[in-house]
């Protein structure tokens, strides 16, 4: 396991703001998510936010069945909070890409 799985499986509570993290080789944050899921499940708190539903998910997380083992591990037994607000910060960054162009 790597340390970085092991740091975080150790964490009394891990959260994630974003699934930048997913794309890349190797051991990529895809593969390390779901290695700390794993890790976590049924023994600890993770807390995901996100601006993308669970079906958008693979536009960061190209690798179709990563990504659905991904949100498999996450939504078991879990509580989803769905807000149904806009996010600031992406009408934000939309508004200055609007502006720049």
């Amino acid at each position: 396991m790597t340390e970085a799985v092991t740091t975080a499986s150790a964490a009394g509570v891990v959260v994630r703001g974003d699934l930048a993290g997913c794309q890349g080789g190797g051991l990529g944050g895809g593969e390390i998510l779901f290695l700390v899921l794993t890790e976590r499940e049924e023994k600890a708190s993770v807390a995901i936010a996100t601006n993308e539903s669970f079906s958008g998910w693979t536009k960061t997380c190209t690798d179709p069945r990563l990504c659905a083992a991904i949100v498999d591990r996450l939504t078991f037994k879990a509580t989803i909070i769905e807000t149904g607000t806009d996010s600031y910060r992406l009408a934000l960054t939309k508004n200055q890409q609007l502006t720049d162009a």
